[in-house]
């Protein structure tokens, strides 16, 4: 219950900050700046940077991530027809070795 109350409560006070303001929340002295200083603000400049660097990494890992999950099911396709038809093939070739061997059977 006590749990419960205290996931509330932080609810109520603490909000998640957007990636963008994360520098100036958590790595700024200042407790207010002006726009113009605040677009000038190197400290913010980098940290956007570096965001924008971590985004394009993130995406072109997530399109490889992708690209060798969709290889994968292709191949695992293409493994099980394999697999059906060598089966098939198999069955075929015990039953045509069995006939040939098998001598038949009199009545």
């Amino acid at each position: 219950m006590w749990s419960r109350i205290k996931a509330t409560l932080l609810r109520q006070f603490i909000h998640d900050v957007p990636h963008e303001l994360a520098a100036c929340e958590f790595g700024c002295k200042l407790g207010k700046c002006s726009h113009d200083k605040w677009e000038r603000c190197e400290r913010r400049i980098r940290s956007a940077r570096r965001l924008e660097e971590y985004d394009q990494s993130s995406s072109v890992k997530t399109r490889i991530i992708s690209e060798m999950s969709q290889r994968h099911d292709e191949l695992e396709t293409e493994l099980s027809v394999e697999f059906g038809l060598a089966i098939a093939f198999g069955a075929a070739w015990l039953a045509a070795w069995l006939h040939r061997v098998t001598p038949p059977a009199h009545h």
